[in-house]
C-alpha cells in the first residue's frame, strides 16, 4: 500500500506510524513510516521551543530518533495499532509530538507482526 500517497491526501499534519507486535501481545519499536510535508516539517522546521533530536526525516525510523521516549504516546499508539481502538488525543503545537495539534490514532491494517496507525 502506498502510505506516502494516503497522508499527502490529508490536508492537516498526518503520519503513518508502525508498532511492532511481540508474540506475547506486547509491543515493540514504533516507527513514523512516511508523513504529509506539514508533519515533516514540524521535525525539520520545528515551531518555536520544541527541540527536536534531529532535524531529517528519515522515513520507516523509530519515533525516539525524533523526540525522547513518550510511554503515553507509545500506548496511544499501541492501543490504536494494535487493539484496534480508536484513540484521539488534542493537544496544543507547544507540548505535542512534533507540534502537531490533534493526534488521531486509527488502525489501517493488522500485518503479518506489525500493526499500523495513522496519525
Amino acid at each position: 500500500m502506498d502510505f506516502q500517497t494516503i497522508v499527502d491526501g490529508i490536508d492537516a499534519f498526518a503520519c503513518v506510524v508502525s508498532v511492532e507486535k511481540g508474540e506475547d501481545g506486547s509491543y515493540g519499536k514504533v516507527r513514523i513510516v512516511t508523513g504529509n510535508q506539514r508533519y515533516v516539517d514540524t521535525i525539520e522546521n520545528p515551531v518555536g521551543g520544541v527541540e527536536m533530536l534531529t532535524r531529517k526525516f528519515e522515513p520507516n525510523s523509530e519515533y525516539t530518533n525524533y523526540m525522547t521516549r513518550d510511554l503515553n504516546f507509545e500506548d496511544s499508539c499501541y492501543q490504536a495499532a494494535l487493539q484496534k481502538k480508536c484513540i484521539h488525543h488534542t493537544r496544543t503545537p507547544k507540548d505535542s509530538m512534533c507540534g502537531s495539534i490533534c493526534l488521531s490514532f486509527r488502525l489501517h491494517r493488522a500485518m503479518k507482526s506489525w500493526a499500523t496507525a495513522f496519525i
